[in-house]
């Protein structure tokens, strides 16, 4: 049994048959890389359903003993950008989501240290541009790179790659792949031969079938049979759509239905709660119901246990198949699982980041409770991984209710995302869908509050450009409560561009309009914010006096307040101005208080870089042994 290294992130070792050439040809090449110092680069290419991923990930667990620094599963999905990609190896790596860098440049430089010199496999599955290729090779002659997709791309990355092309399965191959499935089964040749024609030889229309024929569902001359009924004149080999139809009409009547449902839920995979909301079950029954799809090799389970067509070809299938047969039922379950999503995104909002319910949600907000209890150990952590989990399901929802104009979900959608895309670096896969929400918003407040999250979005994006613009935009839309809000984004804007005066005048307009806030309770805490960054803005305007008290009045309400996050970032500026003043005693106090306070709000790269700046300190007074210390301490947050 092959021992796994310890960073190990692909999905579970699938069955696999066959291909006994390939995995011959890839050892050699293995070997006469490993021989010549060179990475290993493969490229495997071929028709949707013939195998691509599964002879990728079988690799991969064949050569793992060879790759110590781990292995590395991206899924590219045909479209995601580079930067997408670079984020799932970060967090694959253990990068916090928050020390992810925002801007698509540093992420990719830092996805690339993480591979430079190391002996990694890295699998990227889906490919169709070459950047989302070129993007991440680095130099690591003990690497190997296993890229898969239906089209052959051309770039001067791709040439160092030998390219797989898998064809489909022969008799032998396909016989060997329906008992695997179906071993209990009595299979004749006539009937491995004859599937094995009418699927062209594809392993998934194969598995799919031998999913129906296993424990005896589907007597296998009546189910070849039925196959037969869909010949079209000289031409024996099916397409999937009409393989698929047939497997379909096996299936008895619930299952059908749940077969076609299942495939209306916006996103690729989907968790169990979320099923038994568009089955109409409890989630007992839900688990019940899909694994008996498991059982037929239509759905597949993945890690964490959530659910998932085997293939994107079935779930198009399933899709088309709802239209025929239950459209009205199709679309109910489609707007259920949207807003069941849209409803969880509050729910998750309310115990990651809690803020004041955002203009035109309050209804909803105040009859959706949060997703975790207020308190309760790790609640902020659990919604942060539930956040991660189903991002591109919530995405999809959001996009589903503009598209279908579902007002006050399709405005409300964008606003329960705002706080996880900030604080984990995910502003550019929100931008769009809060620009549609702001075509259909029409009360002053509510379009208010969709410009304001967009400048605080762009912001999060390093773009000081649209941050102004759309702050101005807030501010035009003459909503008073909201004043300070948008100045505090203006000035925000004003700083990215290197517009210092400007950005403390905003501040200042942005402090003037606190008095026209609704909450007593929220006016001392916008005050706060306020002044934490006027003292930022005024340090880099070479206002050390205003800075330090403006500092020192943001960290006492946060301290009383419990926030490390905030306590910390404030002691990190104090302790550069006590270092700028020459005290080195204080700066050495401040920065140690932000290390711990970082440190417990997860915050590991500010962590990092404060033990380094106390390293630093720490040197110029020629005290190596505590610069080694807090270096020692800073590569605890690496």
């Amino acid at each position: 049994m092959v021992t796994l290294p310890e960073h190990w992130y692909f999905p579970m070792l699938p069955s696999f048959v066959n291909r006994t050439d390939e995995i011959l040809d890839a050892g050699d090449l293995h070997r006469k890389a490993c021989a010549a110092g060179e990475p290993l680069l493969i490229r495997i290419v071929g028709e949707r359903g013939v195998g691509k991923t599964v002879f990728a990930l079988y690799l991969a667990h064949l050569l793992a003993e060879h790759y110590p620094d781990g292995g590395f599963f991206l899924e590219a999905d045909g479209s995601a950008p580079a930067g997408e990609l670079a984020r799932q190896l970060l967090l694959q790596r253990g990068v916090p989501e928050r020390d992810i860098p925002a801007d698509q440049v540093s992420r990719l430089a830092a996805a690339r240290r993480c591979l430079h010199g190391k002996r990694t496999i890295l699998v990227i599955d889906d490919v169709s541009r070459v950047e989302q290729v070129s993007k991440l090779l680095v130099e690591a002659p003990g690497s190997a790179v296993l890229v898969t997709g239906r089209s052959r791309l051309e770039g001067d990355c791709f040439r160092r790659f030998v390219e797989f092309e898998l064809d489909g399965f022969n008799d032998d191959a396909t016989g060997e792949l329906l008992r695997s499935i179906a071993d209990t089964v009595d299979l004749s040749e006539e009937t491995v031969k004859v599937l094995r024609e009418k699927c062209g030889g594809s392993p998934l229309l194969i598995s799919a079938s031998a999913g129906q024929l296993a424990r005896g569902r589907v007597d296998p001359a009546q189910f070849v049979h039925k196959l037969s009924l869909h010949d079209l004149p000289g031409i024996s080999t099916l397409s999937p759509s009409a393989v698929f139809r047939v497997i379909h009409d096996e299936l008895p009547a619930e299952q059908q239905s749940d077969y076609r449902l299942l495939s209306r839920i916006p996103g690729n995979d989907f968790g169990i709660a979320l099923a038994a909301e568009v089955l109409g079950c409890t989630e007992r029954a839900a688990v019940a119901r899909m694994n008996d799809l498991v059982d037929r090799y239509l759905l597949g389970i993945r890690d964490g246990g959530r659910y998932r067509f085997r293939h994107m070809l079935l779930r198009e299938h399933a899709i088309g198949m709802s239209f025929e047969h239950e459209p009205a039922a199709a679309e109910e379950a489609e707007y259920a699982a949207a807003k069941w999503l849209v409803h969880r995104s509050i729910a998750l909002e309310q115990s990651y980041l809690p803020r004041p319910a955002p203009c035109g949600g309050e209804d909803l907000y105040a009859t959706i409770p949060p997703a975790y209890a207020p308190g309760q150990q790790d609640s902020v952590a659990q919604a942060a991984r539930e956040y991660a989990v189903e991002w591109p399901n919530l995405l999809a929802a959001a996009e589903f209710c503009a598209d279908r104009q579902i007002k006050q979900l399709a405005l409300v959608a964008p606003m329960a995302l705002c706080s996880f895309a900030y604080q984990t670096h995910r502003s550019d896969t929100l931008i769009g869908h809060y620009e549609r929400a702001v075509e259909l918003s029409s009360p002053v407040r509510v379009r208010w509050q969709l410009l304001r999250d967009l400048a605080q979005l762009s912001e999060g994006m390093g773009d000081g450009e649209n941050t102004v613009r759309y702050a101005t935009l807030a501010l035009e839309t003459g909503y008073e409560p909201g004043r300070e809000s948008a100045y505090t984004w203006l000035a925000l804007g004003y700083e990215l561009l290197g517009r210092m005066p400007e950005a403390l005048a905003a501040l200042d307009s942005g402090i003037a309009a606190v008095a026209l806030m609704e909450d007593p309770a929220q006016q001392v805490r916008a005050r706060t914010l306020l002044m934490m960054h006027y003292g930022r803005i005024a340090a880099k305007s070479k206002q050390p006096e205003q800075a330090w008290s403006a500092f020192s009045e943001a960290r006492e309400y946060f301290a009383a307040a419990h926030e490390d996050g905030n306590v910390a970032r404030c002691d990190d500026w104090l302790a550069q101005l006590s270092d700028e003043r020459g005290d080195a005693q204080a700066a050495e106090e401040k920065w140690q208080s932000a290390a711990t306070g970082y440190g417990r709000a997860g915050m590991h790269r500010q962590a990092n870089a404060a033990f380094r700046k106390l390293a630093e300190l720490a040197r110029r007074q020629d005290r190596i042994a505590d610069a080694d210390t807090y270096l020692k301490r800073a590569a605890e947050y690496e």
